[in-house]
Protein backbone atom coordinates (compact mmCIF):
# COMPACT_ATOMS: atom_id res chain seq x y z
CA UNK A 1 0.00 0.00 0.00
CA UNK A 2 2.92 2.34 0.55
CA UNK A 3 4.03 2.13 -3.13
CA UNK A 4 0.78 3.43 -4.64
CA UNK A 5 1.15 7.06 -3.56
CA UNK A 6 4.78 6.97 -4.67
CA UNK A 7 3.83 5.77 -8.16
CA UNK A 8 1.07 8.36 -8.42
CA UNK A 9 3.49 11.12 -7.39
CA UNK A 10 6.02 9.88 -9.91
CA UNK A 11 3.34 9.92 -12.63
CA UNK A 12 2.32 13.47 -11.82
CA UNK A 13 5.96 14.61 -11.82
CA UNK A 14 6.51 12.92 -15.17
CA UNK A 15 3.46 14.70 -16.62
CA UNK A 16 4.81 18.04 -15.44
CA UNK A 17 8.21 17.34 -16.97
CA UNK A 18 6.61 16.36 -20.27
CA UNK A 19 4.42 19.51 -20.21
CA UNK A 20 7.44 21.75 -19.59
CA UNK A 21 9.39 19.96 -22.31
CA UNK A 22 6.55 20.32 -24.80
CA UNK A 23 6.16 24.02 -23.91
CA UNK A 24 9.88 24.61 -24.39
CA UNK A 25 9.79 22.74 -27.69
CA UNK A 26 6.79 24.74 -28.87
CA UNK A 27 8.50 28.01 -27.89
CA UNK A 28 11.67 27.00 -29.77
CA UNK A 29 9.61 26.07 -32.82
CA UNK A 30 7.72 29.36 -32.64
CA UNK A 31 10.99 31.30 -32.30
CA UNK A 32 12.52 29.50 -35.29
CA UNK A 33 9.39 30.14 -37.32
CA UNK A 34 9.35 33.84 -36.42
CA UNK A 35 13.07 34.12 -37.21
CA UNK A 36 12.66 32.41 -40.59
CA UNK A 37 9.64 34.49 -41.62
CA UNK A 38 11.31 37.71 -40.45
CA UNK A 39 14.40 36.87 -42.48
CA UNK A 40 12.28 36.00 -45.51
CA UNK A 41 10.37 39.30 -45.28
CA UNK A 42 13.54 41.34 -44.84
CA UNK A 43 15.02 39.69 -47.93
CA UNK A 44 11.93 40.65 -49.92
CA UNK A 45 11.73 44.17 -48.53
CA UNK A 46 15.39 45.17 -48.36
CA UNK A 47 17.08 43.06 -51.05
CA UNK A 48 14.63 42.31 -53.85
CA UNK A 49 12.29 45.32 -53.66
CA UNK A 50 14.56 47.83 -51.96
CA UNK A 51 13.62 50.77 -54.21
CA UNK A 52 9.88 50.59 -53.50
CA UNK A 53 10.58 49.92 -49.82
CA UNK A 54 12.92 52.90 -49.57
CA UNK A 55 10.53 55.25 -51.36
CA UNK A 56 7.29 54.18 -49.68
CA UNK A 57 8.50 53.42 -46.17
CA UNK A 58 11.19 56.07 -45.62
CA UNK A 59 11.65 58.74 -48.28
CA UNK A 60 8.03 59.63 -49.13
CA UNK A 61 6.65 59.90 -45.56
CA UNK A 62 9.66 61.88 -44.32
CA UNK A 63 9.60 64.29 -47.27
CA UNK A 64 5.84 64.83 -46.99
CA UNK A 65 6.03 65.39 -43.24
CA UNK A 66 8.99 67.77 -43.58
CA UNK A 67 7.10 69.80 -46.19
CA UNK A 68 3.88 70.09 -44.21
CA UNK A 69 5.76 70.90 -41.01
CA UNK A 70 7.53 73.72 -42.88
CA UNK A 71 4.28 75.31 -44.06
CA UNK A 72 4.76 77.93 -41.40
CA UNK A 73 8.30 78.72 -42.56
CA UNK A 74 7.29 78.97 -46.22
CA UNK A 75 5.03 81.93 -45.41
CA UNK A 76 7.21 83.31 -42.64
CA UNK A 77 7.55 87.07 -42.67
CA UNK A 78 10.86 88.92 -42.42
CA UNK A 79 9.15 91.55 -40.31
CA UNK A 80 11.21 92.51 -37.27
CA UNK A 81 9.67 94.69 -34.60
CA UNK A 82 11.15 96.73 -31.79
CA UNK A 83 13.40 99.81 -31.93
CA UNK A 84 15.96 100.11 -34.72
CA UNK A 85 19.30 101.89 -34.88
CA UNK A 86 19.61 105.66 -35.23
CA UNK A 87 21.11 106.78 -38.56
CA UNK A 88 21.27 110.08 -40.49
CA UNK A 89 18.51 110.73 -42.99
CA UNK A 90 19.72 110.22 -46.55
CA UNK A 91 20.54 113.25 -48.64
CA UNK A 92 18.27 113.73 -51.65
CA UNK A 93 21.06 113.08 -54.14
CA UNK A 94 21.90 109.81 -52.35
CA UNK A 95 18.35 108.56 -52.14
CA UNK A 96 17.04 109.22 -55.67
CA UNK A 97 17.44 106.19 -57.98
CA UNK A 98 19.31 106.60 -61.26
CA UNK A 99 16.22 105.82 -63.35
CA UNK A 100 13.84 108.28 -61.67
CA UNK A 101 13.34 112.03 -61.57
CA UNK A 102 12.06 114.58 -59.08
CA UNK A 103 8.94 116.44 -60.24
CA UNK A 104 8.39 120.05 -59.07
CA UNK A 105 4.96 121.63 -59.57
CA UNK A 106 4.63 125.44 -59.28
CA UNK A 107 1.29 126.97 -60.23
CA UNK A 108 1.46 130.43 -61.77
CA UNK A 109 -0.40 132.18 -58.97
CA UNK A 110 2.18 131.41 -56.27
CA UNK A 111 4.60 133.98 -54.87
CA UNK A 112 8.25 134.47 -55.75
CA UNK A 113 9.46 132.69 -52.60
CA UNK A 114 8.33 129.40 -54.18
CA UNK A 115 10.77 130.01 -57.05
CA UNK A 116 13.55 130.40 -54.52
CA UNK A 117 12.71 127.13 -52.83
CA UNK A 118 12.42 125.28 -56.16
CA UNK A 119 15.78 126.68 -57.21
CA UNK A 120 17.40 125.39 -54.05
CA UNK A 121 15.85 121.97 -54.57
CA UNK A 122 17.00 121.81 -58.20
CA UNK A 123 20.52 122.76 -57.13
CA UNK A 124 20.73 119.59 -55.04
CA UNK A 125 20.44 117.34 -58.12
CA UNK A 126 21.85 117.19 -61.64
CA UNK A 127 19.89 119.07 -64.30
CA UNK A 128 18.42 115.91 -65.85
CA UNK A 129 17.02 114.71 -62.50
CA UNK A 130 14.37 117.43 -62.09
CA UNK A 131 11.32 118.33 -64.20
CA UNK A 132 9.05 121.34 -63.61
CA UNK A 133 5.34 121.62 -64.34
CA UNK A 134 2.77 124.35 -63.82
CA UNK A 135 -0.11 122.08 -62.73
CA UNK A 136 -0.63 118.87 -60.87
CA UNK A 137 -2.54 117.39 -63.83
CA UNK A 138 0.51 117.71 -66.07
CA UNK A 139 2.65 116.02 -63.44
CA UNK A 140 0.06 113.27 -63.02
CA UNK A 141 0.07 112.59 -66.76
CA UNK A 142 3.85 112.37 -66.78
CA UNK A 143 4.07 110.08 -63.74
CA UNK A 144 1.74 107.30 -64.85
CA UNK A 145 2.46 104.12 -62.84
CA UNK A 146 2.52 100.69 -64.44
CA UNK A 147 0.57 97.65 -63.25
CA UNK A 148 3.03 97.23 -60.35
CA UNK A 149 2.39 100.79 -59.15
CA UNK A 150 5.82 102.10 -60.20
CA UNK A 151 6.57 105.09 -62.45
CA UNK A 152 9.68 106.93 -63.60
CA UNK A 153 9.06 109.66 -61.02
CA UNK A 154 10.92 109.60 -57.73
CA UNK A 155 8.46 111.99 -56.07
CA UNK A 156 6.19 114.88 -57.01
CA UNK A 157 6.23 118.05 -54.90
CA UNK A 158 3.14 120.20 -55.44
CA UNK A 159 3.36 123.68 -53.91
CA UNK A 160 -0.02 125.15 -52.92
CA UNK A 161 0.74 128.22 -50.79
CA UNK A 162 3.58 130.31 -49.42
CA UNK A 163 4.07 133.43 -47.23
CA UNK A 164 4.40 135.72 -50.30
CA UNK A 165 1.38 134.27 -52.13
CA UNK A 166 -1.63 136.55 -52.13
CA UNK A 167 -5.24 135.64 -52.78
CA UNK A 168 -5.02 131.88 -52.25
CA UNK A 169 -5.79 131.73 -48.54
CA UNK A 170 -5.60 133.85 -45.44
CA UNK A 171 -2.91 131.66 -43.91
CA UNK A 172 -0.02 132.70 -46.17
CA UNK A 173 2.11 129.83 -44.86
CA UNK A 174 4.00 127.10 -46.60
CA UNK A 175 1.65 124.46 -47.96
CA UNK A 176 2.86 121.66 -50.20
CA UNK A 177 2.11 118.00 -50.91
CA UNK A 178 4.61 115.20 -51.56
CA UNK A 179 3.25 112.47 -53.87
CA UNK A 180 5.03 109.16 -54.42
CA UNK A 181 4.18 106.05 -56.43
CA UNK A 182 1.27 103.96 -55.13
CA UNK A 183 3.58 101.14 -54.11
CA UNK A 184 5.61 103.61 -52.00
CA UNK A 185 2.69 105.16 -50.15
CA UNK A 186 2.87 102.65 -47.33
CA UNK A 187 6.27 103.02 -45.81
CA UNK A 188 6.54 99.61 -44.13
CA UNK A 189 5.55 96.28 -45.68
CA UNK A 190 5.00 92.87 -44.09
CA UNK A 191 8.64 92.04 -44.82
CA UNK A 192 10.03 95.24 -43.33
CA UNK A 193 12.38 95.32 -40.39
CA UNK A 194 13.14 98.16 -38.03
CA UNK A 195 16.81 97.27 -38.43
CA UNK A 196 16.82 97.74 -42.22
CA UNK A 197 17.48 101.03 -43.99
CA UNK A 198 15.76 100.38 -47.31
CA UNK A 199 12.09 101.00 -46.54
CA UNK A 200 10.00 103.43 -48.61
CA UNK A 201 9.96 105.90 -45.74
CA UNK A 202 13.75 105.95 -45.53
CA UNK A 203 14.35 106.16 -49.29
CA UNK A 204 11.43 108.27 -50.56
CA UNK A 205 9.51 110.05 -47.81
CA UNK A 206 12.12 111.32 -45.38
CA UNK A 207 14.77 112.55 -47.91
CA UNK A 208 12.17 114.57 -49.85
CA UNK A 209 10.62 115.98 -46.68
CA UNK A 210 14.03 116.97 -45.33
CA UNK A 211 15.11 118.52 -48.63
CA UNK A 212 11.96 120.69 -48.85
CA UNK A 213 12.22 121.80 -45.23
CA UNK A 214 15.92 122.71 -45.64
CA UNK A 215 15.13 124.58 -48.86
CA UNK A 216 12.41 126.58 -47.12
CA UNK A 217 14.58 127.41 -44.08
CA UNK A 218 17.80 127.73 -46.16
CA UNK A 219 19.64 125.31 -43.88
CA UNK A 220 21.70 122.13 -44.15
CA UNK A 221 20.32 120.25 -41.17
CA UNK A 222 20.55 116.47 -41.36
CA UNK A 223 18.81 114.95 -38.36
CA UNK A 224 18.91 111.27 -37.51
CA UNK A 225 16.00 108.87 -37.79
CA UNK A 226 15.25 105.46 -36.37
CA UNK A 227 12.42 103.06 -36.95
CA UNK A 228 10.27 101.62 -34.19
CA UNK A 229 7.10 99.60 -33.91
CA UNK A 230 4.12 99.75 -31.61
CA UNK A 231 4.54 96.15 -30.46
CA UNK A 232 7.56 94.03 -29.62
CA UNK A 233 8.96 91.09 -31.53
CA UNK A 234 8.13 88.77 -28.64
CA UNK A 235 4.50 89.87 -28.73
CA UNK A 236 4.37 89.17 -32.47
CA UNK A 237 5.99 85.75 -32.06
CA UNK A 238 3.59 84.78 -29.28
CA UNK A 239 0.60 85.76 -31.42
CA UNK A 240 1.96 83.81 -34.39
CA UNK A 241 2.55 80.75 -32.21
CA UNK A 242 -0.99 80.92 -30.86
CA UNK A 243 -2.40 81.38 -34.37
CA UNK A 244 -0.40 78.44 -35.72
CA UNK A 245 -1.43 76.23 -32.79
CA UNK A 246 -5.08 76.95 -33.58
CA UNK A 247 -4.41 75.97 -37.20
CA UNK A 248 -2.78 72.72 -36.10
CA UNK A 249 -5.73 71.87 -33.88
CA UNK A 250 -8.39 72.75 -36.44
CA UNK A 251 -6.83 72.10 -39.86
CA UNK A 252 -3.20 71.02 -40.09
CA UNK A 253 -3.62 67.93 -37.87
CA UNK A 254 -5.30 66.19 -40.81
CA UNK A 255 -2.50 67.28 -43.14
CA UNK A 256 0.12 65.85 -40.79
CA UNK A 257 -1.93 62.66 -40.52
CA UNK A 258 -1.82 62.20 -44.31
CA UNK A 259 1.97 61.81 -44.18
CA UNK A 260 1.49 58.47 -42.38
CA UNK A 261 -0.63 56.91 -45.13
CA UNK A 262 2.21 56.05 -47.52
CA UNK A 263 3.76 53.45 -45.14
CA UNK A 264 0.25 52.15 -44.44
CA UNK A 265 -0.31 51.63 -48.16
CA UNK A 266 3.03 49.84 -48.46
CA UNK A 267 2.30 47.61 -45.45
CA UNK A 268 -1.11 46.52 -46.69
CA UNK A 269 0.23 45.97 -50.19
CA UNK A 270 3.04 43.76 -48.87
CA UNK A 271 0.82 41.66 -46.59
CA UNK A 272 -2.00 41.19 -49.10
CA UNK A 273 0.56 40.41 -51.81
CA UNK A 274 1.92 37.65 -49.59
CA UNK A 275 -1.58 36.19 -49.34
CA UNK A 276 -2.32 36.64 -53.05
CA UNK A 277 0.84 34.79 -54.08
CA UNK A 278 -0.02 31.81 -51.88
CA UNK A 279 3.02 32.24 -49.63
CA UNK A 280 0.92 32.49 -46.48
CA UNK A 281 -0.94 29.23 -47.26
CA UNK A 282 2.34 27.52 -48.11
CA UNK A 283 3.84 28.51 -44.75
CA UNK A 284 0.78 27.20 -42.91
CA UNK A 285 0.90 23.95 -44.91
CA UNK A 286 4.56 23.42 -43.97
CA UNK A 287 3.77 23.50 -40.27
CA UNK A 288 3.71 27.20 -39.62
CA UNK A 289 0.96 29.09 -37.93
CA UNK A 290 -0.77 32.44 -38.27
CA UNK A 291 0.76 33.72 -35.00
CA UNK A 292 4.34 33.17 -36.14
CA UNK A 293 3.61 34.49 -39.61
CA UNK A 294 2.02 37.71 -38.32
CA UNK A 295 4.73 38.21 -35.69
CA UNK A 296 7.47 37.81 -38.31
CA UNK A 297 5.73 40.28 -40.59
CA UNK A 298 5.40 42.83 -37.77
CA UNK A 299 9.08 42.48 -36.82
CA UNK A 300 10.31 42.82 -40.41
CA UNK A 301 8.18 45.85 -41.20
CA UNK A 302 9.07 47.42 -37.85
CA UNK A 303 12.76 47.16 -38.68
CA UNK A 304 12.15 48.78 -42.07
CA UNK A 305 9.94 51.59 -40.78
CA UNK A 306 11.79 52.31 -37.54
CA UNK A 307 14.01 55.03 -39.11
CA UNK A 308 10.88 56.78 -40.38
CA UNK A 309 9.31 56.81 -36.92
CA UNK A 310 12.50 58.08 -35.32
CA UNK A 311 13.09 60.83 -37.90
CA UNK A 312 9.42 61.86 -37.76
CA UNK A 313 9.66 62.33 -34.01
CA UNK A 314 12.77 64.48 -34.44
CA UNK A 315 11.01 66.57 -37.10
CA UNK A 316 8.03 67.15 -34.82
CA UNK A 317 10.32 68.17 -32.00
CA UNK A 318 12.41 70.60 -34.08
CA UNK A 319 9.73 72.14 -36.28
CA UNK A 320 6.47 71.97 -34.32
CA UNK A 321 7.25 71.47 -30.63
CA UNK A 322 10.70 73.02 -30.07
CA UNK A 323 10.00 73.71 -26.39
CA UNK A 324 8.93 70.13 -25.68
CA UNK A 325 11.27 67.45 -24.39
CA UNK A 326 12.52 65.48 -27.39
CA UNK A 327 11.52 62.15 -25.81
CA UNK A 328 7.82 63.05 -25.95
CA UNK A 329 7.38 63.40 -29.75
CA UNK A 330 9.91 60.66 -30.50
CA UNK A 331 8.24 58.01 -28.33
CA UNK A 332 4.85 59.28 -29.50
CA UNK A 333 5.87 58.58 -33.09
CA UNK A 334 7.35 55.18 -32.19
CA UNK A 335 4.16 54.03 -30.47
CA UNK A 336 1.98 55.49 -33.21
CA UNK A 337 4.08 53.78 -35.84
CA UNK A 338 3.65 50.40 -34.15
CA UNK A 339 -0.07 50.99 -33.74
CA UNK A 340 -0.50 52.01 -37.37
CA UNK A 341 1.54 49.01 -38.51
CA UNK A 342 -0.58 46.56 -36.55
CA UNK A 343 -3.80 48.25 -37.69
CA UNK A 344 -2.67 48.06 -41.31
CA UNK A 345 -1.81 44.35 -40.99
CA UNK A 346 -5.17 43.72 -39.35
CA UNK A 347 -6.94 45.48 -42.21
CA UNK A 348 -4.91 43.59 -44.82
CA UNK A 349 -5.89 40.23 -43.32
CA UNK A 350 -9.39 40.61 -44.80
CA UNK A 351 -8.16 40.87 -48.41
CA UNK A 352 -6.15 38.93 -50.95
CA UNK A 353 -6.03 41.56 -53.71
CA UNK A 354 -3.09 43.89 -53.30
CA UNK A 355 -4.35 47.13 -54.89
CA UNK A 356 -7.94 46.89 -53.68
CA UNK A 357 -6.92 46.13 -50.10
CA UNK A 358 -4.39 48.98 -49.97
CA UNK A 359 -6.84 51.56 -51.27
CA UNK A 360 -9.66 50.36 -49.02
CA UNK A 361 -7.53 50.37 -45.85
CA UNK A 362 -6.14 53.83 -46.64
CA UNK A 363 -9.68 55.13 -47.16
CA UNK A 364 -10.68 53.66 -43.80
CA UNK A 365 -7.71 55.37 -42.15
CA UNK A 366 -8.73 58.68 -43.76
CA UNK A 367 -12.32 58.33 -42.59
CA UNK A 368 -11.27 57.67 -39.00
CA UNK A 369 -8.76 60.51 -38.99
CA UNK A 370 -11.28 62.85 -40.59
CA UNK A 371 -13.88 61.86 -38.03
CA UNK A 372 -11.49 62.75 -35.23
CA UNK A 373 -10.80 66.14 -36.85
CA UNK A 374 -14.53 66.83 -37.13
CA UNK A 375 -14.93 66.03 -33.44
CA UNK A 376 -12.15 68.49 -32.59
CA UNK A 377 -13.98 71.30 -34.39
CA UNK A 378 -16.94 70.60 -32.12
CA UNK A 379 -17.12 69.97 -28.41
CA UNK A 380 -15.30 66.68 -27.80
CA UNK A 381 -15.63 65.43 -24.23
CA UNK A 382 -13.30 62.97 -22.49
CA UNK A 383 -15.90 60.15 -22.33
CA UNK A 384 -16.05 60.33 -26.13
CA UNK A 385 -12.35 60.79 -26.85
CA UNK A 386 -10.97 58.13 -24.49
CA UNK A 387 -12.67 54.98 -25.89
CA UNK A 388 -12.14 56.11 -29.48
CA UNK A 389 -8.44 56.73 -28.79
CA UNK A 390 -8.09 53.25 -27.28
CA UNK A 391 -9.85 51.50 -30.16
CA UNK A 392 -8.60 53.45 -33.19
CA UNK A 393 -4.95 54.58 -33.47
CA UNK A 394 -5.94 56.92 -36.31
CA UNK A 395 -8.15 58.93 -33.97
CA UNK A 396 -5.57 58.68 -31.23
CA UNK A 397 -3.05 60.34 -33.57
CA UNK A 398 -5.32 63.33 -34.23
CA UNK A 399 -6.38 63.72 -30.61
CA UNK A 400 -2.81 63.47 -29.29
CA UNK A 401 -1.45 65.95 -31.84
CA UNK A 402 -4.15 68.51 -31.09
CA UNK A 403 -3.65 68.06 -27.34
CA UNK A 404 0.10 68.68 -27.63
CA UNK A 405 -0.54 71.73 -29.82
CA UNK A 406 -2.64 73.29 -27.07
CA UNK A 407 0.32 73.25 -24.75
Amino acid sequence: MSRLPLSRASGRAGDKVRSVTMAATSLRDFSRQVKAITKKNLVLLVTRHWISTLLQSIVAPIVVLALVLNIRNFAKSRERLGVGHARPIRALVEAIPASQQLILVRPDFLGSDVDTVIGRLAALLPNDKTIRFNSANEARGHCTPNFRGVSNCYATIVFKDSPLTVGVSNNQTWDYTVIVDPIRQYGMTLDSSVYDDDSAIQIYHLPVQLAVDNAITDSNERPREWAYSRTSQQYLNDNLDAWYSRLVIGTYAVVFFLSTLVPVYHTVSFVSGDRASGTAELIDAMGGGPAGRVTGTILALSVVQFPTWLISGCLYQNLLFPETNAAVPIFWQLFNGLAFLNAAIFGASFFTKRIISSIFVVICFCCLGGGAAIMLNRVAETPQVLPLSLLFPQMNYIFSLSHMAKW
